[in-house]
């Protein structure tokens, strides 16, 4: 069996996003009113503010279950979120959520940059430069042949072909085996994918892709 890790995403993989922070900005600059998301059927309620100072409040167990099943099964989850600049918030939050003993802290030798609380930029160079994306291309540089590294996390989807290669060539690593657990702001992580070991694999946007013959 190949060895597995997962970098885990809090916010969007685990707790879902009922108010869209983008699609709420939008709304306001372009002068129409925001519709918040409907709370899953099945998610369950908390109160806790995020690093941002921004309220979050729902979790779906489905996804809990999922990561603490992928954990029991041999995979190496690990916190790869901007919560790890409030330690002591994450660890008692994993505590309620039931994921302490799932979810690991990485060492600080995991990490190629210190952790820091503000979202992930898109704009170039900053993303490359961002704590999250090298602490992927460092691991991506030291990844044995034959594991796999694999993300949960919207902002940061190694299925996306030109963002993997964008990785393995920073890290040296061209075969390298990435991918990612397919992951909604509304829903969470696809916990039937996570369960079944099923990430997405690097592949172009299908308006890239050559028609079939």
């Amino acid at each position: 069996m190949r060895a597995r890790t997962l970098l885990l995403e809090l916010d969007t993989a685990v707790l879902v996003d009922i108010v869209d922070p983008v699609l709420e900005y939008a709304a306001y600059k372009g002068g129409g009113d925001y519709t918040a998301t409907p709370v899953p059927d099945d998610a369950l309620r908390l109160s806790v503010a995020d690093p941002g100072g921004r309220e979050r409040d729902a979790f779906v167990p489905a996804v809990l279950d999922a990561i603490r099943e992928a954990a029991r099964d041999g995979v190496d989850v690990i916190w790869h979120s901007r919560w790890l600049t409030t330690p002591g918030v994450l660890r008692a939050l994993a505590d309620d959520l039931g994921l302490s003993g799932a979810v690991r802290f990485p060492a600080d030798d995991e990490l190629a940059a210190t952790p820091t609380a503000e979202g992930l930029r898109s704009d170039l160079p900053r993303f490359w430069d961002d704590w999250r994306t090298r602490t992927i291309v460092d691991r991506v540089r030291r990844l044995p042949a034959g594991h796999e590294l694999v993300t949960a996390d919207v902002a940061v989807d190694l299925s996306a072909l030109r963002l993997a290669d964008g990785v393995r060539r920073r890290a040296g690593n061209p075969t390298a085996l990435v991918g990612s657990i397919r992951t909604w702001r509304e829903w969470g992580l696809d916990d039937g994918a996570l369960r079944s070991w099923a990430p997405d694999r690097p592949r172009l946007p299908a308006w890239h892709r050559r028609p079939e013959s």
